[in-house]
């Protein structure tokens, strides 16, 4: 093989290597592309999921404020409940017209 035939040979494969180069660069480029906009959704699915979890949180330390003052109310009402009945059941063993 003569020089020129290696030159050429090496120039044929260099030629070669950065076509290869040049697409082994672009499927870089379209995968860095795709895990970028991967990325992307990921963070917005966990903005969206904060939000909710937010929102959620909120609503259910309202909600045990709320039950907590039912709670309240219902021992208030159950006490003066109570008392009605018992003020009921002595006027009911002393007996008579309630005179």
């Amino acid at each position: 093989m003569t020089i020129d035939e290696r030159l050429e040979a090496l120039t044929h494969n260099l030629e070669l290597h950065a076509g290869f180069q040049a697409d082994a660069e672009k499927r870089q480029a379209d995968a860095e592309k795709r895990q970028a906009d991967a990325n992307k959704r990921h963070d917005d699915a966990i903005a969206r999921i904060d939000r909710r979890l937010d929102r959620a949180i909120r609503l259910s330390v309202l909600d045990a404020r709320r039950q907590r003052n039912r709670n309240i109310e219902f021992d208030e009402k159950m006490t003066q409940l109570a008392a009605a009945l018992q003020g009921l059941i002595d006027a009911m063993r002393r007996g008579g017209n309630g005179n």
